[in-house]
């Protein structure tokens, strides 16, 4: 085991940060070798056949290709959930994770009740954020949109998986073309939550080569001159299809997050509130309904 663990490292040790390289070196020998954590971390002797040495050797070079570790092995973790993803879909970070126990914690503080509850999620992604509330809130109803319809596979697939059952649409939120049924079936809605494109072009530069060349940019990017139009109609349609006090739930561009709280309080939402992540940035909005 320490074996493979210096040839991952010493394979990645001009791409990430030692701390980086001791995840990526869990992940894939825990989930490649079917091993435990104690097994992994007591270095457990490990003889790999002919076989398992030429697929040791090709994902390290997609590792030192910068391919995310995820991709590789086809799946991540996500509320203590294992969730299938693809470059079609962006990897669940842990700042998404805080906004999950957000809305958990509120849905408990105000005792909404679980079998009225409705829940949009817009750019569904993976499924992460729906998935994760529905297998929480299991009588509640649950809604997703997304505009790729290869995501949406993927977030299916997911919610499968964890027998959760989310009316999944593909739906363009820009274009704000709801037909009628599905409008019907959102009307009135407790909560809309959304983690949409809010990295700025200019801002590329700024993110590791992983992301960039792997990721969906799609789902990533909107342009510098608009920075905030995923904000602008979402709340749009919140507007309309909230019930009275009901909520939105986003995460946000961190050096974007007062011009988001404005744009909100400029449309008549009230108790707009900026709540900071783990590392203390600005990540995370709610915002009610008037």
């Amino acid at each position: 085991m320490k074996k493979l663990k210096d040839e991952i490292r010493n394979a990645l040790h001009n791409l990430y940060s030692p701390n980086e390289i001791q995840a990526i070196q869990r992940q894939f020998l825990t989930n490649w070798l079917v091993i435990s954590d104690l097994d992994y971390y007591c270095d457990k002797d490990t003889n790999l056949s002919i076989k398992q040495r030429e697929e040791f050797n090709e994902i390290l070079r997609r590792l030192k290709n910068e391919e995310p570790i995820q991709y590789i092995l086809g799946f991540t973790y996500f509320c203590g959930l294992r969730l299938w993803v693809n470059q079609n879909v962006l990897i669940p970070r842990p700042e998404t994770e805080e906004l999950v126990k957000l809305i958990k914690e509120d849905v408990v503080q105000y005792k909404m009740e679980s079998k009225s509850l409705k829940i949009l999620d817009i750019g569904t992604g993976s499924g992460a954020i729906i998935i994760a509330l529905a297998t929480s809130f299991p009588q509640a109803h649950f809604f997703a949109i997304d505009i790729s319809e290869s995501a949406l596979s993927i977030a299916k697939r997911n919610a499968i998986s964890h027998n959760v059952n989310i009316d999944f649409h593909k739906i363009d939120i820009l274009e704000n073309k709801f037909n009628e049924d599905i409008s019907d079936n959102l009307a009135k809605l407790d909560i809309i939550v959304s983690n949409p494109p809010y990295i700025c072009n200019s801002q590329m530069t700024q993110l590791d080569n992983n992301v960039i060349n792997y990721e969906p940019h799609l789902a990533l990017f909107v342009k510098d001159e608009d920075a905030l139009i995923f904000y602008r109609n979402i709340a749009k349609y919140g507007q309309k299809m909230l019930k009275r006090g009901g909520k939105l739930f986003f995460e946000i561009n961190q050096e974007y997050g007062f011009e988001t709280k404005k744009l909100l309080e400029d449309m008549g939402y009230q108790n707009v509130c900026i709540i900071k992540d783990i590392y203390n940035n600005n990540r995370m909005i709610i915002a009610q309904n008037n």
